[in-house]
């Protein structure tokens, strides 16, 4: 189940609802109860079998913590294998066999396991739970339905962010909701509802259709529309989810920290680096980086911990060639930013310093959106990105009938600029009662659009 879908919107949110808050908030256990009753089927709706995976880390995690929290490094190591064993098992295990099956002579079956929605989202937040215990960052969560509360929360379960443990560590006892945070949590849901159904859904259309054609008819015009159409896809698909997880979470008493920041206004790689997936760039820092020793070290070991890193977080989105090269590229770059183009990029104009970021993300975006373990196909994507190579076609944008779509795109790259924090800035929208109604009008069509377009369009694909 997802959040965009009629399913959700029409039935499981509604019948939750009325459960939840029919029951006296005195009642904190009884409704964390119901939290955690909803969050499994949310889940299981989809993959039922694939609860008993989650039951199962949240079995060995409760099994093991009391020794981790003794200290026992032993117990450290075995919770943190046992949690990363399913993860590597589903997501990595056929990429390890099919590359060793490039081995003339060796010819190993692979398993074609379905990889368990959410896995890598839901293995990271046990790991902070485990390594913050050990650490004496956070306490123990005695009540095991607690600590499977924490790990199955719906909100942001499947799509992140990445929610740690002493993030939500006394609001899943000690939080109080209220009217006034319900209907904050209700309107950024339904913004994160509409940037993923109005803008990213129509722009990932153009990217399906043009990437759908024969690649010796994709010329380097199309090619980057494709580019541009994906990374506004994508940002506005990944930040929708997680203005829906945020916005639920506080509909339900829960304050997750924030997951983008505008990204796309950044005059650097590493400046968007920042303000992207902050909850996954801030775990890599603080789980594996600073460990690691950080950039505290002699430079050799700097670089190789700062590469590795970003070989991690390339294969953290997936197990094909394409990502790990994404994970390194950016690795590289962030090394060629800090010890060359800091300073020159400081100097630079805005509008130049934005536009080298920027391109480099694009760039960045061509090999993440080329899933493939082929070198010789994302060396064709750059060869028409370069103008290296291409030809002449017959596609024109009418011809693929993507000119409904086009005003999609430019409003989403429009809106991808800080537009909405600086309206709620002026003045004349600050006060009076007109802002509260035009605030509820906005949220009342585009939650109404929002509904009509899930039912009208067939395309509606999950990232």
């Amino acid at each position: 189940m997802v959040f965009s879908s009629l399913t959700f919107l029409l039935l499981f949110l509604p019948s939750l609802l009325v459960i939840y808050f029919a029951i006296p908030g005195t009642y904190r256990e009884a409704r964390n109860i119901v939290l955690l009753l909803f969050s499994i089927l949310f889940y299981a709706w989809g993959e039922p079998i694939y609860v008993l995976l989650i039951i199962l880390c949240v079995g060995v995690t409760y099994l093991l913590s009391k020794r981790v929290e003794n200290r026992q490094k032993w117990a450290l190591l075995a919770s943190i294998i046992i949690n990363l064993l399913p993860l590597f098992i589903y997501k990595y295990l056929d990429f390890l066999l099919i590359n060793l099956n490039e081995i003339p002579g060796v010819r190993l079956p692979l398993t074609h396991l379905a990889l368990p929605i959410g896995i890598s989202f839901y293995t990271f937040q046990v790991l902070t739970y485990i390594i913050d215990l050990y650490r004496g960052q956070v306490n123990r969560q005695s009540n095991p339905l607690y600590l499977a509360l924490y790990i199955f929360l719906f909100p942001q379960l499947i799509a992140g962010p990445i929610v740690r443990y002493s993030t939500v560590e006394k609001q899943i006892e000690e939080r109080r909701e209220n009217w006034e945070d319900f209907l904050a949590g209700l309107g950024r849901f339904v913004v994160g509802l509409a940037k993923k159904v109005l803008i990213a859904n129509q722009a990932g259309y153009i990217v399906h259709t043009i990437m759908g054609e024969e690649p010796q008819l994709i010329n380097s015009g199309f090619m980057w529309l494709a580019v541009f159409a994906f990374a506004i896809q994508i940002y506005f698909d990944f930040s929708g989810y997680s203005d829906m997880a945020i916005g639920l979470g506080r509909m339900f008493g829960f304050r997750f920290l924030e997951n983008f920041n505008y990204p796309y206004v950044s005059r650097s790689v590493t400046e968007f680096w920042r303000r992207w997936h902050m909850s996954l760039s801030t775990f890599f820092r603080d789980y594996v980086y600073i460990p690691m020793g950080g950039n505290r070290v002699p430079i050799g070991r700097w670089l190789v911990n700062i590469l590795f890193v970003w070989f991690l977080t390339g294969a953290w989105h997936g197990a094909f060639w394409n990502y790990i090269l994404w994970g390194v590229y950016y690795g590289v770059v962030l090394v060629i930013e800090k010890l060359v183009l800091r300073r020159v990029l400081e100097k630079l104009p805005s509008i130049l310093s934005w536009a080298y970021a920027f391109l480099m993300t694009l760039f960045g975006w061509a090999i993440f959106m080329t899933e493939t373990n082929s070198l010789a196909q994302l060396g064709e994507v750059f060869g028409k990105l370069l103008f290296i190579t291409g030809t002449d076609t017959v596609l024109t944008i009418r011809a693929l009938e993507l000119q409904p779509y086009i005003p999609y795109l430019i409003a989403g790259f429009v809106l991808s600029f800080p537009i909405a924090p600086r309206l709620k800035q002026a003045k004349w929208l600050r006060e009076g009662r007109l802002s509260g109604v035009l605030v509820d009008a906005a949220t009342v069509t585009l939650f109404a659009f929002s509904i009509i377009y899930i039912v009208a369009e067939s395309f509606n694909p999950f990232i």
